[in-house]
């Protein structure tokens, strides 16, 4: 899609935060589309997997990494898919806020007594999961 028409998309739905996810974003976002969400008074939140180099006039970015191999820096938040993994090394990662998430709401009661025992970590629930939207 070409910039105008990612534009003419998103101007039928309300609201000030447009949010780049699915994929990669990364792979597509340019310093072009943020500029144009930008004059339009939109904020560009984007989640990433961090694989990418994103252009900086993004508003607001989650990492959530899916290995080690990436380019950020430093993020807004970063947002781990948790599955019992170690993830002490990621509260070493520049971020403002920390995120573990369930894997598929398969172990969420799991990630509430990792956060429990680890408050520097916050819980992210995948909402339409739970109330089965898909």
């Amino acid at each position: 899609m070409t910039v105008a028409n990612i534009l003419a998309a998103i101007n039928r739905y309300p609201g000030e935060r447009v949010c780049l996810t699915g994929g990669e974003p990364g792979m597509q976002v340019t310093d072009e589309l943020i500029g144009a969400l930008h004059a339009q008074g939109r904020k560009v939140h984007i989640e990433t997997n961090g694989s990418y180099k994103l252009p900086a006039n993004v508003d607001w970015i989650t990492f959530s990494p899916k290995n080690d191999r990436h380019v950020l820096t430093a993020a807004d938040e970063i947002k781990v898919v948790y599955e019992g993994q170690d993830v002490a090394k990621w509260l070493l990662f520049n971020a403002n806020e920390y995120y573990l998430q369930p894997c598929s709401c398969e172990n969420t009661n799991e990630v509430v007594e990792y956060v429990k025992a680890n408050p520097q970590w916050k819980v992210s629930i995948q909402t339409q999961k739970y109330i089965e939207v898909r």
